[in-house]
């Protein structure tokens, strides 16, 4: 404590302002940006795919054939991968700010929706049990990135203890 009564006085101001957000509303927020944002982007990447295989002479039928069995280890799988991973990574870093909580349940909340809702339409992606829970996990840890960079940038200065 500052004995100096002509010291202007010390008040947090940042966080004064700030106001407590729902944990629901940034659940539901967080997996709809992350769902509907993985929709779209797997359809404009299809669509550009599309594009870039008709240019290159192939059929419709190729196109249709080759859209359905693209590999997860090819250029256009690895592409969606990581733009989908970036969509989770956003989402998490939204689900933080929107709840406005230092902590990592309403992402874990969120990533846990996520997840089951993917399980359920996976339309059978994945080749075995265990790659589904290794990219299940992936997707965990990509939404727990998003929070803690917002939880890093946003957590306060501990203030110095009175002597």
């Amino acid at each position: 404590m500052n004995n100096n009564p002509y010291s202007p006085p010390k008040a947090n101001l940042e966080t004064e302002n700030q106001h407590k957000h729902s944990l629901v509303k940034a659940v539901i927020v967080a997996s709809t940006v992350d769902i509907v944002g993985t929709i779209v982007l797997s359809i404009l990447l299809g669509i550009l795919y599309s594009l870039f295989l008709s240019s290159n002479g192939a059929s419709q039928e190729e196109i249709a054939a080759i859209l359905q069995t693209i590999e997860k280890s090819s250029f256009i799988g690895l592409t969606g991968a990581i733009l989908g991973s970036l969509i989770t990574v956003f989402s998490g870093y939204l689900c933080a700010k929107i709840s406005n909580c230092l902590s990592y349940k309403p992402i874990t909340i969120y990533a846990l929706i996520v997840i089951f809702i993917s399980s359920l339409f996976d339309g059978g992606y994945y080749d075995s049990s265990t790659e589904r829970i290794v990219y299940q996990i992936l997707t965990l840890l990509t939404a727990f990135a998003g929070g803690w960079i917002y939880i890093s940038k946003n957590r306060s200065i501990p203030s110095e203890s009175p002597q």
